[in-house]
């Protein structure tokens, strides 16, 4: 479907770069879609401006809803808390060999 795009493109330079680049951020998008979902969005591609930036907002809004369907809030959370607190243990004499000091 993207080749015949640019195969049907009758423009300037300038506008044939603009249309790769709209393509390539379509495709980029639509590469971390289920293949089913990818052909259908790509299939409903016509040769205008508008559909081929339509269908990557629609591209990316739905790996955006993936993402956040596969997250794992409780261990990014944790990750964050270690890695916030591996710095500040060893600096303060923390660390697995040091004995906090008795009141």
């Amino acid at each position: 479907a993207f080749a015949a795009i640019i195969r049907g493109f009758d423009g300037t330079a300038d506008e044939m770069a603009t249309l790769s680049n709209s393509l390539l951020s379509l495709y980029d998008a639509s590469s971390k879609l289920l293949a089913q979902l990818r052909e259908q969005l790509v299939g409903a591609l016509d040769d205008t401006a508008a559909s081929i930036a339509n269908l990557t907002a629609v591209a990316n809004a739905y790996v955006v809803l993936q993402d956040v369907m596969n997250s794992d809030p409780l261990a990014d959370a944790q990750e964050v808390i270690r890695k916030a607190t591996q710095g500040t243990s060893q600096s303060r004499g923390w660390g697995a060999s040091a004995t906090p000091a008795t009141p």
